[in-house]
């Protein structure tokens, strides 16, 4: 076999390897479900368990360039491609696992919350049953009725109000002992899944360096993530270009604090504006009250006046009759 056919064989058992990753990761994540943190958390751990494969493919495929690179020219290039997004795939990894990490935790909260307000409802629905209860046999019904604790015949010889008692104690051990058993982010269980994603994080950033240091063009000899990078500007980074970000960036916590003085004064003199709008509004309210107060007592002080003047003329009025029949009668 000369060195041709060798660098073949190579190149062809590379791109089995790599064919044969594409094929297992697929398999085992499918059906995609981007937003579910266990489906987020397999294609991670898929992933780093399934690296060897295409490293070792893309091994093969240089090793079978090195020994002649003509006959594997083409392949060498997109496998080198093929490398670059390979790195960045691996990369993707960490903030996948991330929000996977995220999104379990906040599933967690709701499914507690809600297993806890469930529990709290039974527990009252239960509590206010044993309350209302007003015999043994009603007790009895409403215990079976809610699904609450049995309670046996031989319990009758037991005063009802005792037997009440034990039962909301009993009502209330289940509830601290229900909670104690919720799932938490510090149990066994997600110990073991946070020991899995930090396996796979470490390994993802392995092939991320692995496969980014392995993504050469053989045409040019330079790395295609370089280039790439250098191409939108992320290597493009000088002190130049540091002192006009720092300055910006004063620049703009400077206007932004300025802002917020303004604000504040702004915020400040409304809220006093506010404050002796206030202070005159209840002024008047209390100078209108005491106003009315006045004009009341002076109103009913005519008023009395005048029932007093009225009640003064009745009076004299009767006083004139009365003399006035008087001198009638000693006429006669």
């Amino acid at each position: 076999m000369n060195s041709t056919s060798f660098s073949r064989l190579l190149a062809r058992s590379g791109l089995i390897l790599l064919i044969l990753f594409g094929v297992v990761v697929a398999f085992d994540v499918s059906p995609p479900k981007l937003l579910q943190p266990d489906w987020l958390l397999n294609f991670g751990i898929t992933l780093s368990n399934t690296i060897s494969i295409p490293f070792v493919g893309i091994v093969l495929v240089y090793v079978a360039s090195y020994i002649d690179l003509q006959a594997c020219n083409k392949l060498y290039v997109r496998v080198a491609r093929l490398s670059a997004l390979l790195a960045m795939l691996f990369l993707l990894v960490q903030p996948m696992l991330a929000f996977a990490l995220w999104k379990n935790f906040q599933d967690l909260r709701v499914y507690n919350k809600e297993q806890s307000n469930l529990i709290q409802r039974k527990g009252a629905d239960l509590t206010r049953a044993i309350q209302n209860s007003t015999t043994f046999a009603d007790l009895q019904i409403n215990m079976s009725r809610l699904q609450g604790p049995n309670i046996p015949d031989q319990a009758r010889a037991v005063p009802l109000a005792e037997l009440k008692k034990q039962l909301l104690y009993s009502i209330q051990t289940a509830q601290k002992s229900f909670a104690s058993r919720l799932p938490s982010p510090t149990s066994d269980a997600y110990k073991a899944i946070y020991k899995r994603m930090a396996r796979a994080s470490l390994i993802s950033l392995l092939g991320t360096v692995g496969f980014g240091l392995l993504a050469i063009n053989p045409n040019t000899e330079k790395n295609i993530l370089i280039l790439y990078f250098k191409s939108i500007g992320l290597f493009g980074i000088t002190p130049a270009s540091i002192y006009k970000f720092y300055k910006e960036y004063a620049e703009n916590q400077r206007e932004k604090k300025q802002l917020q003085g303004v604000t504040k004064e702004r915020r400040k003199s409304t809220l006093n504006y506010q404050r002796q709008k206030r202070k005159a509004e209840v002024l008047q309210l209390r100078e209108q009250k005491r106003q009315l107060n006045e004009d009341r007592k002076l109103a009913e002080r005519r008023q009395r006046e005048r029932e007093r003047m009225l009640e003064l003329e009745h009076k004299r009025a009767r006083k004139q009759e009365l003399e006035e029949e008087q001198e009638q009668s000693d006429r006669r």
